[in-house]
């Protein structure tokens, strides 16, 4: 069946490469599918040249990005410019038998992968990807961040009662990924036993498959949430790398109409990543010096130097009403920004729930905390445009990551709230 067959959109597309020779390479692959939808210019970048972004990507949809010649860093380096300053899809263009290529290619921001070795199969599928892309970004999950810039300020609890909150009042299901591997304590606030986690993913050695990601998912009780969690031992943890996450956030985009990830202190490259994703980040801090003081380098450094929305990123105060405290007004002079998502300081409450493993939501709804979960939650949903459901429902499963739906490659910031 020709594409043309298929009555897909047409759609503007842009080849990069450094090479002259491995355009006219792939304007030699493109005579085999005269009726492709993808309308091709191309572009030769010589080394060292200042790229103009605004006038590369003006008028085109999808950048194809050439990456054959591996032994280049500045290949990679493209990539992430390109990435970085162009809001349509990316796709890089290389041999995929080359796996560290292919980790390297999607940790720098590619949005798909054309193998070279296996240009014709390719080539089609990554037309029937581009194509359903309008389709795919109405059924993708929302993705929440749940950050804080120091130790101890509650993260894991406000993960697990905002998932809590959304199963009980929206009937929505919901995900929920421990990504703190050293400090989270999803699973305990949920009394779970995980059969698998996210270390059986990321160290498998023939990687993993949906039906594998499914299995690693342990569900709370009779309810709509499931959690990946962390590794059980802490010599695990040492034993893999962390690129795998974007692909397990894909994933988790793909099952769930709203994923929440209780997110390491640390920062890398791959938590700036996995932020560029996400539709809001819930920074959460307590009102003390420090907590301020981390947060105002935290929100300036995504702001202003790596250019992220500054309506990402929400402030949630944190257990306010504690002795000695900074002022909201002090704490939104310094930070810049209204302080609007806050959490009452209730110890009981919070210790209560924790040591029987029972979100607040569900043991206390009536208490100060469990209302402002629930306010919390409802502001969430009302900012994320999700509404209230009759029924669980799921987000379509055929949000998939494109090359783990090929079957030819797998993808290898304390408790009291």
């Amino acid at each position: 069946m020709s594409i043309a067959s298929r009555a897909k959109p047409t759609r503007r597309a842009l080849f990069v490469s450094k090479d002259p020779n491995r355009v006219d390479w792939f304007k030699d692959r493109l005579r085999n599918h005269p009726d492709t939808s993808l309308q091709f210019r191309f572009e030769v970048v010589d080394e060292g040249r200042e790229l103009d972004f605004l006038k590369l990507g003006k008028g085109v949809q999808v950048i194809f990005i050439d990456l054959t010649m591996v032994a280049n860093q500045s290949h990679f380096d493209l990539l992430s410019e390109v990435t970085a300053n162009f809001n349509g899809p990316v796709v890089a263009v290389g041999n995929m038998h080359n796996l560290g290529e292919v980790q390297r290619c999607f940790r720098a921001g590619a949005t798909d992968y054309l193998d070279t070795t296996n240009f014709e199969s390719d080539f089609l599928q990554i037309e029937d990807r581009l194509g359903a892309t309008s389709q795919k970004a109405e059924d993708e999950g929302k993705l929440v961040l749940i950050v804080s810039c120091n130790g101890g300020n509650g993260k894991s609890t406000i993960a697990v009662n905002l998932a809590a909150a959304i199963d009980l009042h929206y009937k929505l299901p919901v995900g929920i990924a421990e990504f703190d591997f050293d400090n989270s304590d999803v699973a305990g606030m949920m009394s779970l036993e995980p059969d698998f986690t996210i270390a059986d993913l990321l160290t498998s050695d023939r990687g993993y498959d949906l039906q594998m990601f499914t299995r690693s998912l342990s569900r709370y009780k009779e309810t709509g949430i499931e959690v990946l969690t962390t590794p059980s031992t802490l010599h695990d943890h040492l034993d893999f790398e962390g690129e795998g996450l974007v692909g397990i956030v894909e994933q988790f985009r793909a099952k769930f109409p709203i994923t929440i990830i209780d997110m390491p202190h640390g920062y890398t490259r791959i938590d700036q990543q996995i932020i560029e994703m996400s539709d809001v980040v819930l920074v959460v801090i307590k009102l003390n010096y420090l907590s301020i003081r981390n947060t105002m380098k935290f929100l300036k450094f995504e702001i202003q130097k790596r250019a992220q929305s500054a309506s990402k990123f929400q402030v949630l105060v944190n257990r306010r009403g504690q002795p000695y405290e900074v002022s909201l007004a002090d704490a939104e002079s310094t930070l810049n920004t209204k302080l609007d998502w806050i959490l009452p300081n209730d110890p009981k409450v919070a210790n209560l729930s924790i040591n029987v493993g029972v979100p607040i939501v569900e043991e206390q709804p009536k208490s100060s905390l469990g209302i402002a979960f629930f306010q919390l939650a409802d502001k969430l949903m009302t900012r994320l445009e999700l509404a209230k459901s009759d029924a669980p429902k799921r987000a379509g499963l055929s949000r998939l990551w494109g090359l783990i739906e090929s079957g030819r490659y797998s993808t290898p910031w304390e408790t009291q709230a």
